[in-house]
This record gives C-alpha cells, structure tokens and sequence, in this order.
C-alpha cells in the first residue's frame, strides 16, 4: 500500500557541515524527515551520533549504542508557530585538521558546506514549524536573536553534489 503524506519534504535529506577554505572542518550532519518525527545524524571517526525529534515534543539523543539521553523538549519561539528544536554548536580551532574521507563519504549526495571565517564558530538551530504550519509562514528571525543574544550575519553556502 503506498503511503500518502503531507510533507513535502519527507524522504528528502539536507547535509551540512562547517567548511574552511573550501573543505570540511567537521564531520556532515544529515537531517531528514519521516513522517511527523525528524532525524539528525552524524558519522565520525569517535561513532554515530543521532538525535530525533518526536511529534510529542521529546528530543532523544544517542551517541554510538549507548542508552537514549533526553534532551530539552521543544521550545516555543515568540508567539508564532515556530518551534526550537536542537542546536548543534561547531567549535573549530584554527589549527584542527580536516575531518579524512569526509568529502568522498557522500559520494554523489547533494551537501552544504558552510564556510566559517577563522576565529568563529558556527550555531546550526533546527527551528521547526507546530503541525499545520503553512511552509511560507513568516519567521521573524529578531525573537530568535533575542533569545539566543548572538549576532546574525549572512553567508554564502556552496552546494556540492
């Protein structure tokens, strides 16, 4: 029986990873949708790390085999519709290395490589819209810089395939 769905974007992966000089200064993180639950992911050199966010607003988080760690459930953001779901932080020393194979690893798999001027670090926030959310309703970025205080600055991200 085929399976019917309102989300566009079910099935469909986005990947994305920190970038220095045009190569990967961290491992890819993939992240997906099935069906009312979100799934990231990471593979490194130290495991896999996965994380998913479930439609009664728990977060779980598992590194390698281990047992399930909660997270912070969702968190509303102003009075929209919008919802905080995770946030992944890079932190990249000036003097790390490349992560080795992390390029070939995606063979031909659409990515992002955001690039991160040395000296920065770069916030991945996961913000998710509550169920019914029309794709084209506003965001107002200015709630989500005041709660997190940081600064805001826009950046090119070069897609690979």
């Amino acid at each position: 029986m085929k399976r019917v769905t309102t989300l566009p974007i079910e099935g469909k992966a986005i990947r994305f990873a920190p970038g220095r000089d045009n190569e990967p200064a961290a491992s890819f993180w993939k992240i997906w949708a099935e069906g009312s639950e979100i799934y990231a992911s990471s593979r490194s050199p130290n495991g896999l790390a996965k994380i998913s966010v479930h439609a009664s607003g728990q977060i779980h988080c598992r590194l390698e085999r281990k047992l399930k760690h909660d997270m912070a459930p969702l968190m509303q953001l102003g009075s929209g519709p919008w919802l905080h779901a995770f946030e992944l932080r890079f932190l990249l020393s000036d003097s790390a290395h490349s992560p080795f194979g992390e390029r070939e690893s995606l063979k031909n798999k659409s990515s992002y490589l955001l690039d991160v001027p040395g000296g920065f670090l770069l916030h991945a926030n996961l913000i998710v819209g509550s169920m019914g959310t029309p794709y084209d309703s506003p965001f107002r970025l200015s709630s989500v810089v005041r709660f997190y205080g940081g600064r805001v600055f826009a950046t090119g991200a070069p897609q690979y395939s």
